[in-house]
């Protein structure tokens, strides 16, 4: 890949001296790779640069200098990335005169605004969590400012104090006046009236016209951007977002086919909390033949982040005893991804779980059972009594009755009953299983490759409860990533 200036600028470099050297990585965010021996270093001119862009339907959401922030980068998927050739334009500083056009590549990753809301509250990043930093970070800004202009001293002549001092009297009016609520309503009133890439944030906000559309103003002095997109989300609401990174492209940053997602992801595994990989263990194989093509049906900007482990290959029966067993001997082995055990919402399940809950379990790994849902609230059950309907919550509900009605249903119409076995003493009611398990997962096969075919979104009465599990397992670390963020918010939002 050639740079800007035509020649290839690229040497090899071992050790931590690459900023002193004026070199950045090829291929990767210099915070993220500096000093890795044998990294593909370019040669920096510093007073060049080339810049990647999100833009969230006609509003620029941030532009970073020479690459990109892997903390938004993880945030896509190499699936999501498109290349087009353009023809550059004749008059561009790196075509000289009788040059023939050629063609440039334009490289960018692009989803959806829901997509990036669905994967940031994955992450922990929930509106409810980013409005509370909002009002973390106003107080705190509020404090900041006011120390600024009472700490300014001689160090400023009276000119520049005065200008300062009413920069910061306004900010700190701004702040004072508006709520996250209250600011949440004036971003989206002003990203709806406005045809420019840049908004005028909030109409008091152009009373800064030495800051101009400066993009951090849209949100109070934070240390993590994605507290601010989360938000900027809820009030741009829908639309296309695109991350171009055309630029770093033309200037050698990167090539066309570098998989950034991937290298994003690879920085973020390496971080102490930064955890964007789930993986999640069932009772069996059977619940992983279900959840697995369903998450990528119902939950496909997920599907990379989320991996079920497969248990076929042990060739075991599985079954909640197993399951409880692998949870302790990946507790006890000190593995650091994140983990969430599910178990079935029966009686074993039920057991299963409560035995594990009385043990202290790293705060990686997430003992959940399949939610309670409605259906089995009234539910044909076969027992020593004979045929009674009755809640089979918490006794009964495996993953078959999760599939839909028009699965467990008949010919007839008639429900799928569940048939009572063993006694649980402990817990001191039976243990209930649909009958005709076999047909049931055909049926719902054949019910999971219409959905494919017709490429329609899945309804919500056929698809409910499936639903519900996929959410409970992925909103499984929500109240920790709250607690850690709001924390975080708290210690380092002090710039």
């Amino acid at each position: 890949m050639y740079g800007a200036s035509g020649r290839d600028c690229r040497v090899l470099l071992a050790g931590p001296s690459w900023r002193e050297a004026g070199l950045v990585p090829v291929g990767g965010d210099p915070s993220a790779r500096h000093g890795a021996p044998g990294v593909s270093m370019r040669l920096y001119d510093g007073s060049m640069g080339s810049y990647s862009t999100l833009k969230i339907r006609n509003v620029v959401f941030e532009s970073w200098k020479n690459g990109v922030d892997d903390s938004i980068m993880i945030l896509f998927s190499e699936s999501e990335k498109r290349i087009q050739e353009i023809a550059s334009d004749t008059d561009d500083q790196h075509s000289s005169s009788g040059d023939e056009q050629s063609e440039l590549p334009r490289v960018e990753y692009i989803t959806t605004a829901e997509t990036l809301k669905k994967r940031l509250d994955f992450l922990g990043f929930t509106f409810d969590t980013c409005s509370q930093v909002f009002e973390i970070a106003r107080e705190r800004e509020i404090t900041q400012k006011k120390m600024l202009m009472s700490d300014m001293g001689e160090r400023l002549n009276i000119t520049a104090k005065d200008l300062m001092s009413d920069f910061y009297s306004k900010r700190i009016d701004l702040l004072s006046r508006y709520d996250s609520k209250a600011w949440l309503s004036a971003l989206r009133e002003s990203f709806r009236a406005s045809t420019d890439i840049y908004p005028s944030l909030l109409p008091e906000l152009e009373i800064f016209p030495s800051a101009g559309a400066s993009l951090y103003q849209r949100f109070p002095e934070v240390n993590d951007e994605r507290f601010r997109l989360r938000f900027e989300l809820e009030a741009i609401e829908k639309g296309e977002a695109i991350l171009d990174i055309s630029d770093l492209v033309d200037g050698g940053y990167y090539s066309p086919s570098d998989p950034l997602s991937s290298w994003a992801r690879e920085w973020a595994s390496g971080r102490g909390r930064e955890a964007i990989h789930l993986i999640v263990l069932t009772e069996g194989s059977t619940d992983r033949s279900v959840l697995e093509p369903t998450l990528k049906a119902l939950r496909p900007e997920l599907a990379e982040y989320i991996s079920f482990m497969d248990f076929a290959a042990f060739k075991v029966e599985g079954g909640a005893s197993f399951l409880a067993s692998v949870v302790r001997s990946f507790a006890g082995a000190g593995i650091r991804d994140r983990i969430v055990a599910v178990f079935d919402n029966d009686t074993a399940g039920c057991a299963a779980q409560d035995a594990l809950l009385k043990h202290a379990l790293p705060q990686n790994i997430k003992v959940i059972r399949y939610p309670d849902i409605d259906l089995a609230r009234e539910y044909p059950t076969i027992g020593p009594s004979g045929s009674v309907t009755m809640d089979v919550n918490g006794s009964a509900a495996s993953i078959e009755l999760y599939l839909g009605r028009d699965v467990l249903a008949n010919p007839s119409g008639e429900l799928v009953p569940v048939q009572w076995k063993g006694f649980d003493s402990n817990m001191k009611r039976h243990q209930g299983e649909v009958l005709n398990k076999r047909e049931c997962r055909q049926r719902f096969l054949r019910k999971l490759n219409t959905l494919r075919q017709s490429g329609n979104a899945p309804g919500s009465s056929e698809w409910g409860d499936l639903s519900a599990i996929l959410n409970t397992i992925c909103s499984a670390f929500e109240a920790i990533d709250r607690d850690f963020l709001l924390e975080y918010a708290r210690e380092t939002e002090s710039g």
